[in-house]
């Protein structure tokens, strides 16, 4: 597995700053974040009494506050980062 490039940690935060993500942490009140090297997929489910491994799932951008850890997380389809699967043609 490789980890994310600093050019996708920085289309990440490029994303983020087109759409106005750009307060302060809402902790400490600093202005300082991390874009993680790493996705954080997240399960996702229509039915509370059931967890699935590799079922659904939401892949989010993960940031992180340099000076408190305060973390948070953008999901990737809403800023745009999905990657769409490969569509097939029926010949």
């Amino acid at each position: 597995m490789e980890w994310l490039s600093d050019e996708e940690r920085s289309l990440i935060a490029d994303k983020l700053k087109e759409r106005g993500a750009i307060i302060p942490c809402s902790r400490c009140h600093r202005s300082n974040f991390t874009v993680l090297d790493a996705y954080f997929v997240m399960p996702i489910s229509n039915d509370m009494s059931v967890t699935q491994l590799g079922g659904r799932s939401l892949p989010l951008a993960v940031i992180v506050c340099d000076h408190c850890g305060y973390t948070v997380c953008h999901a990737l389809g809403s800023l745009g980062l999905l990657k769409k699967p490969e569509e097939k043609h029926d010949k």
